[in-house]
């Protein structure tokens, strides 16, 4: 799996400790360039009995790893069916790689919600808008057809979600003056937070007039399993 250059603070020295510490075989290249040119003799290098090893894109947003917020929505909507929270106007999410807001999108459709999803984008190395993340949910659709679901044809377009790029800052990973006040009001709070993503998703939804009720899908951003 390829993981995104960010500038280095506690929190990154603190996942660099826990992906060090996981066992992994660490490769570190200069540019993400390098590491695309380095991909196939990575993959050769660990495959075995004939078999290339599973290669999971950075942030893990295939339509395989889309599955997993597909699931998230639908669980949110038992929860509004169990009258346990209203059905939410608007989820917010931060979105480092697409899979998250795709699979929102893709599962609230399933579950009959109307509830409308701002992808707060803090990536700025490959494409993140709202384009990119409907295909993402169609062809997480589409793996579901081909493993047998029934599913209606939905034909997600751009126009079914936001996707925000106001609250990025310089880079991925750079700290921004909004993104520090809303870490600073969430630990009043006794929520933790961290300045990649959470904390941008939570500015977005203070700097922001969104439709209520306002559901803030905490994701707790990049950490190794």
């Amino acid at each position: 799996m390829g993981l995104i250059a960010q500038p280095v603070d506690d929190h990154v020295r603190d996942q660099t400790r826990r992906i060090d510490a996981s066992g992994a075989a660490v490769h570190r290249f200069a540019s993400t360039t390098r590491l695309k040119l380095a991909a196939p003799w990575l993959l050769a290098r660990y495959s075995s009995w004939g078999r290339l090893p599973y290669y999971l894109p950075a942030g893990g947003s295939s339509p395989v790893g889309t599955l997993g917020y597909v699931q998230t929505a639908l669980e949110i909507a038992d929860q509004v069916a169990a009258g346990e929270l209203p059905e939410p106007a608007t989820v917010v999410t931060a979105v480092g790689s697409g899979g998250t807001a795709a699979g929102l999108l893709l599962g609230l459709r399933l579950a009959g919600l109307r509830t409308r999803v701002h992808a707060v984008v803090v990536n700025d190395s490959f494409p993140l808008d709202a384009p990119v993340l409907a295909r993402l949910a169609n062809a997480t659709a589409d793996l579901l057809r081909e493993r047998g679901a029934a599913l209606p044809r939905l034909d997600l377009g751009p126009d079914d979600l936001d996707a925000d790029h106001r609250w990025l800052g310089e880079t991925y990973g750079a700290t921004t003056p909004e993104g520090a006040e809303a870490l600073e009001e969430a630990s009043r709070l006794g929520l933790v937070l961290e300045p990649v993503y959470t904390a941008k998703a939570l500015a977005a939804i203070r700097g922001l007039d969104l439709p209520g009720p306002v559901l803030y899908l905490q994701t707790h951003g990049p950490r190794p399993a």
